[in-house]
């Protein structure tokens, strides 16, 4: 094998890992949002069940109640859209799925629900 044959090699090599790897980072965010999805999903049943026993959204905190404080793998942490750790509303609410660590570069950014399920992201198709 000569030097020139090897180069050739390394050189595809490189062309295909450029095209490969940021597919690759794009799919495994897509699969990290359903971590925030089911988190998401999991704390409004939690807030439709503390608005049904107290006729309130108010004074539910992040971490209390059944609504998460982080998604189960960790991919994100939940807080309300106005109110931070606690919701302060009390006929609405909205929460926000915040991307951390090796998530944080998600093109989706901030995942959100609100009680009347309206979802929203940064960029459409992300839920």
């Amino acid at each position: 094998m000569t030097l020139i044959e090897l180069l050739i090699v390394m050189i595809v090599v490189a062309i295909l890992a450029s095209v490969a790897i940021p597919s690759y980072v794009s799919s495994v965010q897509k699969s990290h949002r359903t971590d925030a999805k089911t988190a998401l999903t999991a704390s409004a049943q939690a807030m439709e069940r503390w608005f049904t026993q107290s006729n309130t959204y108010a004074n539910v905190a992040v971490g209390s109640n059944g609504v998460f404080r982080a998604s189960a793998n960790g991919y994100y942490t939940i807080s309300f859209g106005a109110g931070g750790a606690t919701n302060t509303n009390a006929t609405g609410y909205q929460l926000v799925a915040t991307p951390v660590g090796s998530q944080a570069g998600d093109p989706c950014g901030a995942l959100t629900l609100d009680q009347a399920d309206n979802r929203g992201a940064a960029t459409n198709g992300c839920w």
